[in-house]
């Protein structure tokens, strides 16, 4: 019986005090009513362990065992961190003898170790100002320190780019297991004699290995790195393919030596670098007498998910028998990528104690999942039973209320007809707005973007979460392949994307084409003053290839024709025009805030009319999109405000963009999500990989793309339930295992006994290798790796199960766009029953594909969709089914073979069917097709069946639409609808308010791309003009402006230099500011655009420059006079001024008349705004909204 410090009922008495809906169960109160003392607390998936955690708090300061300043809370992410602070402190909140005038600290990991590292770093002659750098940044440092190294380093055999990569992960693991060089450098050296023991001798001959080390020993090798090539040069080729990556790693470490210098050097650390001071500094006994006192409870939260690193840092710090609680669950340790040891929880239990084990208590009644879904998970996870070391993992416990839940696997035919079965299985369990969740997860993000595309077409709402997903968003894409080409125009992948916007014709291609290798010639020519070359002497002159942007700066006159006879259209070049106009919209941007920069380059791309013209539920999802990439950008600068440039954060995204896993759980970056942020996440369906998904929960979850390779993740080309894991043994950006601190947990190579060694070699991966030597040690060596990681991917098919609350389904295809069927993910054969015809067990898997599905069968013989749901019977073929959100049983359709020959026998739809047309069918329906040509085949296939439906049966199904039709109409008739005005304007649209309301709500019923016009062109031109004029430069070329002064812009400029404006040096010019005004319960975010700034001897003056007439009536006036007002209060909330200090007025160029407005207060410009107060109208104006989530029932 585990200890207590309170008489029983207490925990229970404390609960009713503190509201809870439902007393502790006992389990949760043994863990609320221990001593304060060193605890595991093993918490299962669902098992209320925030709420736990919350009132062991509220119950130690309810005891006086400690005070609410003495508690520190720890955890990943600044989300969780949130959840975690409001849970523990509304708990406290409650208690009445409390008056918490000092709160606990809650935070992240890292937050945590960077404050400590900041107060106590100086001790070590640490810089505590040190400024951080971004993986971008820090992947540059290396390639630099790359380039420059002197002497031969052909050992590595890799690139500059590719050489920096590794050392620079060679880096960040010395750093993560808190070795230094000098003594990686040592255990290298060992670790390659006792390596070279398990090999024989090399035959006479040797092979390709032996002469590339033979090569690289005639050059300037490190020493250490000779002595191991020596070496490698005596053995067989396996050990000398072994021994020759230790000494290309003996190598690497002369860069990581150089690179850590070289940031002491600099004044820059990285974020893993202040873990690592924080780790040093922990040693210290002052400084763990002081934190030791400070913080006598210390809750430690996803203990699981912690690294080496951060393990040392805590136990140096607190110390063995310090009054900490550790909370995980071993089965989600899915962050071993990112250095997580899923051997924390063992070590904690037997290193934070000095007398004995630490004593473990479960949280294992899952308060989350229905019966059948606690069912899955339990079957998912039994397996790791046996890799979890001392720490005992019961399996979950339903909750008394649960309810028996649901439980699907599809298997289609390939990838379209997975994502049809998606489509299928969401349009009957969920609908949006009917305050259920569901979210579609997957491995990959390919997969997520394939469903995205489905959902598109089926008009379901959805969102992409994490980082990874957004930035696949082709909104998001678009809007950061403009802030590639503006901040580095040599980005030909990304101007290619911008080109694709443009929708350029192929004749109009094949001119810009053209003309960019007619400018390549001529700058040849002008670099060797012979405007003549061509040909090869021209290829021969080394200079770089014309760029988009310079393509756009100097577009071909009207007269150029190619040789094919081609002409750029008057449509291609101003839709170039516009490219060129949005390029340098945001290049004049350079300098501002980088939000400024991302939102200058939206509107430079009209992506916020394009969204706004989107169908409601398309449309939304894609502005929440944007403005998501906003707040990314916005969390940034927070983190890393010294060096948050476009450039960084650009890098930044790029370094997010190449891992599979993005960087969704970085945790000081917040990455938003819709999810439990705004209350919005049930009308939309969520799209998330299975990583970043983790500690979120939803009423109905899809697993999609459950297939061998991709789910579990590998690249088996033959056996593909077989496969294997090189790691190490070729990686040479990893450390050996055996040299990492968690070694222990790791198959070891050398045989070294360790907590995973088996007691003698038996036929299991991890024991089978260690009889063997030379070639076979290797290969068994790399078994036993794959059936070490294999376990991370079991714990993530697990973590993913237990998502789903009420719904857990499936789905997985035999084709994708192979000739050969993929095998079906064995996280996924594993639901179904032993008996079902893709799960015999008598034969291997791979082989026991049912009759009708041969292995490698042709395409054309694949079969059809197969569903199988908990309840039906074993085999599979019974008619399954799905509970729908109103409780009713849809059977789901089962094709067990496509319509016998109907491909081949009836016409094909195809780009040429009937006439051409425009746009292209290819361009119209692009990847729809393959569904398309399915659904015809289908409609085709059942009318020429004789039991198609009767005359009779057709005329009641046309008889019963035409009643749900009336139904409908009659609604609508009978009902009202709120425009609800969105939550950010432009000052300009503030203008359009308070001039004719009826016709923005209008708008914002059916939004609408604003017509383009000449007059609008012109001012933009005049705009660009005088900042330009002002700030004596410009930033790329605007045909157009130069070339034909237009007499009303000459006029304007000269009224412009005619007034007082021009001998005027304004503080800042077209500076982007916004407003917050009350406007009924919500605040609306104006944004606004500052033409000119001026600081006059009477105060600031803001000059707003008009093309069009100045108003001819008071009432005009004041109406014009609201955007001055707006912009009078931005800009002193901005500064901090008083309003009434700064003046503003319009200047009108094409009259040379300076006009000032009518002030007002807030107050008053929020009274002209009250009609964006969410206002009903009648139906029949915006019927098209109706039923969105805008309507009210």
């Amino acid at each position: 019986m585990s200890e207590r410090i309170s008489a029983p009922g207490s925990v229970a008495s404390l609960a009713s005090r503190l509201g809870q809906k439902y007393a502790p169960t006992p389990e949760q109160e043994k863990v609320i009513d221990f001593p304060l003392k060193p605890l595991l607390v093993v918490a299962g998936a669902g098992s209320g362990k925030t709420t736990t955690m919350g009132l062991r708090v509220a119950h130690l300061v309810d005891q006086g065992v400690v005070r609410p300043d003495q508690v520190l809370g720890l955890t990943f992410t600044r989300k969780a961190t949130s959840q975690l602070s409001r849970n523990v402190r509304g708990l406290l909140g409650n208690l009445e003898s409390e008056t918490l005038l000092e709160q606990p600290e809650i935070s992240t990991y890292n937050s945590f170790a960077a404050a400590v590292a900041r107060d106590f770093g100086l001790r070590l002659g640490e810089n505590p100002d040190a400024q951080h750098i971004t993986d971008g940044h820090a992947i540059q440092l290396m390639k630099e320190i790359v380039a420059a190294a002197p002497g031969d380093y052909s050992v590595i055999g890799k690139t500059i780019d590719a050489t920096a990569g590794n050392a620079r992960n060679l880096a960040a693991q010395l750093r993560d297991n808190l070795i230094p060089v000098a003594q990686a450098r040592q255990e290298l050296i060992d670790y390659a004699e006792k390596c070279a023991q398990l090999f024989e001798p090399r035959s006479k001959g040797g092979a390709n290995v032996h002469r590339e080390i033979a090569d690289v020993l005639k050059g300037h090798v490190p020493d250490d790195a000779r002595r191991v090539l020596l070496t490698a040069q005596e053995l067989e080729t396996p050990g000398a393919t072994l021994l020759r990556a230790l000494a290309r790693r003996l190598a690497l470490l002369d860069f990581v030596d150089v690179y850590e210098e070289k940031k002491r050097e600099l004044g820059v650390i990285e974020f893993s670098d202040q873990v690592a001071i924080a780790a040093m500094v922990a040693e210290i006994p002052d400084v763990q007498r002081v934190m030791r006192e400070r913080y006598r409870l210390v809750l430690l939260d996803e203990f699981q998910d912690t690294s080496v690193m951060q393990l040392e840092f805590l136990l140096r710090l607190f110390g063995p028998d310090h009054g900490i609680t550790a909370v995980g669950d071993p089965n989600q340790a899915i962050y071993g990528w990112r250095g997580a040891s899923a051997q924390a929880l063992a070590d904690f239990q037997s290193r934070f104690s000095t007398g004995g084990p630490v004593e473990t208590l479960p949280l294992n009644r899952s308060f989350r999942n229905d019966r059948l879904i606690l069912d899955a998970a339990n079957h998912l996870a039994h397996p790791l039973q046996l890799s979890t070391g001392a720490v005992p993992v019961p399996l979950l416990d339903a909750a008394d209320h649960a309810g028996p839940g649901q439980v699907a696997v599809s298997v289609a035919a390939d990838t379209d007809g997975e994502m049809e079965s998606i489509v299928r299985a969401i349009s009957i369990v969920w609908e949006p707005g009917k305050n259920k969740t569901i979210a579609v997860l997957a491995r990959t993000r390919a997969t997520l973007e394939a469903v995205a595309a489905a959902l598109l077409d089926a008009g379901i709402p959805h969102e992409v979460n994490g980082l990874s997903g957004l930035l696949s968003t082709p909104e998001v894409a678009d809007l950061r392949a403009l802030l590639d080409v503006a901040n580095d125009a040599s980005r030909g992948d990304a101007a290619g994307r911008l080109l694709s916007r443009c929708r350029l014709g192929t004749a109009d291609i094949m001119v810009l084409s053209s003309w960019a290798r007619e400018l390549t010639r001529r700058n040849r020519g002008e670099a060797t003053g012979d405007h003549t070359v061509d040909g090869e002497a021209a290829k021969a002159i080394e200079l770089p290839a014309t760029t988009l942007v310079e393509v756009l700066n100097m577009l071909p006159p009207e007269s150029y024709i190619t040789s094919e006879g081609h002409q750029l259209s008057d449509t291609g070049r101003a839709r170039l025009e516009d490219l060129r106009d949005a390029i340098f919209q945001v290049r004049s941007a350079f300098g501002s805030h980088l939000e400024d920069i991302v939102a200058t380059a939206e509107r430079a791309l009209r992506l916020d009319i394009d969204v706004m013209a989107r169908p409601k539920g398309p449309g939304l999802a894609s502005r929440r999109h944007l403005d998501r990439f906003r707040q990314v950008a916005r969390s940034f600068v927070a983190v890393v405000p010294e060096g948050s440039t476009l450039t960084s954060f650009l890098a930044w995204l790029a370094t997010a963009d190449s891992v599979e896993r993005g960087l969704d759980q970085e945790a000081e970056i917040v990455v938003p999500a819709s999810e439990g942020t705004d209350g919005t996440e049930h009308l939309a369906v969520q799209l998330m990989t299975i990583h970043a998904a983790k500690g979120l929960e939803f009423d109905h979850v899809i697993v999609a793309g459950m297939q061998e390779g991709k789910f579990p993740s590998h690249r088996s080309r033959t056996n593909p339930y077989e496969f294997t894991k090189s790691e190490w043994v070729s990686d040479i950006s990893q450390l050996p295992w055996r040299l990492r601190r968690d070694h222990d947990s790791l198959p070891e190579f050398t045989g070294e006994k360790n907590s995973v060694t088996p007691d003698a070699a038996d036929d299991s991966p991890m024991g089978a290798f260690l009889n063997e030597t030379g070639t076979k040690r290797v290969s068994g060596f790399a078994k036993a790796a794959a059936a070490y990681t294999l376990q991370e991917e079991r714990r993530l098919a697990y973590v993913a199960a237990t998502r789903a609350k009420e719904t857990l389904v499936l789905t997985s295809s035999w084709w994708a766009n192979t000739t050969n069927p993929k095998m079906l993910s064995r996280f996924l054969v594993e639901i179904l029953p032993a008996t079902h015809e893709l799960a015999n067990s008598d034969k291997p898997i791979a082989q026991s594909v049912s009759a009708w599905l041969a292995a490698g069968a042709p395409p054309a013989n694949r079969p059809g969709d197969i569903w199988w749901t908990a309840g039906s019977t074993a085999d599979g073929f019974a008619t399954p089914v799905l509970r729908d959100i109103n409780g009713n049983s849809v059977e789901l359709e089962m094709r067990l073979a496509a319509p016998e020959g109907l491909a081949k026998k009836d016409r094909e739809l195809t780009d040429d069917t009937d006439a051409p047309t425009y746009p292209s069918t290819d361009t119209a329906i692009g990847h729809r097709k393959a569904a398309l040509q399915r659904s015809a085949e289908h409609v085709q296939f059942a009318l020429a069946q004789p039991d198609a439906a009767p005359a009779g049966a057709r005329s009641r199904l046309l008889k019963e639409a035409d009643l749900v039709i009336a139904q409908a109409a009659a609604q609508r008739g009978s009902r009202e609808i709120v425009i609800e005005a969105p939550g950010r304007l432009s000052a300009t649209q503030v203008q359009s308010v308070s001039s004719n309301p009826e016709e923005y709500l209008a708008y914002l019923r059916r939004p609408l791309p604003a017509r383009p016009s000449d007059a609008a062109r012109l001012g933009t031109e005049f705009h660009r003009w005088v900042e330009e004029y002002y700030l004596k430069e410009r930033l790329i070329e605007i045909p157009g402006a130069d070339d034909y002064q237009l007499p009303k812009l000459e006029t304007w400029q000269e009224n412009f230099r005619n007034s007082r404006f021009e001998s005027m040096d304004p503080i800042a010019v077209e500076e982007t500011l916004a407003l917050s005004v009350p406007v009924g319960e919500k605040q609306l975010q104006i944004q606004c655009k500052i033409d000119a700034l001026f600081d006059t001897d009477d105060g600031l003056l803001i000059v707003d420059w008009k093309t069009g007439s100045p108003p001819r009536t008071e009432q005009s006036l004041a109406i014009r006079s609201l955007q001055l007002q707006i912009y009078r209060h931005a800009v002193a909330a901005a500064r901090g001024l008083d309003p009434d200090t700064i003046e503003a007025c319009f200047f009108y160029v094409a009259h040379g008349r300076e006009i000032h407005g009518v002030k007002m207060s807030v107050e008053e410009i929020a009274q002209q705004l009250s009609v964006l107060d969410p206002v009903s109208r009648d139906l029949a104006i915006g019927a098209e909204l109706n039923d969105s989530e805008y309507s009210e029932d």
